[in-house]
């Protein structure tokens, strides 16, 4: 890893690619790591090139949500002749209910007031693209693109989260979103995507011990101990084990708690040969 690379906070789609190149040992296209995020393997997001228009969610509880009575009329073009009907409607803002972000009895409701999402403030120049039914729309309309495939797909508006947690819906001014921002990916959730890989192959190609490992283990923590401090048991009462500490400390092992050591030095004090009696 490059030490660019672990001070920038995104990469293009490209880039991206190329580190998962390495990091995997086989060659990754842009497309792949589209499909990786559809599979929802990897986290993609958005980097704005222009200002667009933006709607904020709110989340409510369904039974916080108001509904009117709205008529609507419609013409029959073969005489005519129209017709009146009435349809109930969510007062202030269309309403939806996304798994991704909403639990049971939850719904996110648009607010009315657009503004406009501009990209020269620091936390808006990119943010995340959660995987929805929208963005999958819009993902797959990218990946078209980059297969030279003709797309049926099309989509005006996405759903995006801020590094707060806000949720906005963003559509362009021109109608024209895939001319408006561009796909990156954070560094975070390419270091996140390999290091989910690197246990399991881990725990693959790592064996349990065995007694016989275990117990020259034991007996090595127990000769060492015994050959170099006063007590080799860890008792109450004695300062080995916080002796054992601070020098594991000054070799940059800090994880080890006092009464995991204790107990470690005490089973492995067994294994040592008796004195002999006098």
């Amino acid at each position: 890893m490059s030490k660019l690379f672990t001070l920038k906070k995104w990469v293009t789609l490209i880039e991206a690619a190329n580190y998962l190149s390495v990091a995997f040992g086989e060659l990754v296209s842009e497309s792949d790591v589209i499909q990786l995020a559809l599979d929802g393997h990897l986290k993609l997001s958005i980097r704005l090139l222009s200002d667009v228009y933006a709607h904020r969610w709110y989340k409510k509880l369904e039974t916080e949500v108001e509904y009117e009575e709205v008529k609507y009329d419609s013409t029959d073009w073969r005489n005519g002749e129209k017709t009146f009907y009435t349809r109930m409607e969510p007062v202030g803002g269309r309403v939806i209910h996304l798994p991704e972000f909403c639990d049971t009895g939850e719904v996110l409701q648009l607010g009315t007031w657009a503004v406009s999402y501009a990209r020269h403030f620091p936390e808006r120049e990119v943010v995340d693209l959660p995987l929805t039914r929208c963005s999958r729309v819009f993902l797959l309309q990218c990946l078209d693109g980059l297969n030279d495939q003709p797309s049926t797909y099309d989509t005006g508006r996405l759903l995006i989260e801020e590094e707060s947690g806000d949720l906005w819906d963003i559509e362009s001014y021109e109608d024209d979103l895939l001319g408006d921002i561009d796909i990156v990916v954070k560094t975070k959730a390419l270091r996140d995507l390999e290091d989910s890989l690197t246990p399991a192959a881990d725990m693959r190609n790592e064996a349990p011990l065995s007694s016989r490992e275990k117990n020259t283990l034991l007996r090595i923590i127990a000769g060492i101990t015994a050959a170099n401090y006063k007590s080799y048991t860890g008792e109450k009462g004695t300062s080995t084990v916080s002796e054992i500490l601070l020098d594991l400390q000054t070799v940059g092992i800090e994880e080890v708690k006092e009464d995991t050591l204790r107990k470690r030095l005490q089973e492995a004090a067994v294994h040592l040969p008796k004195k002999p009696e006098n």
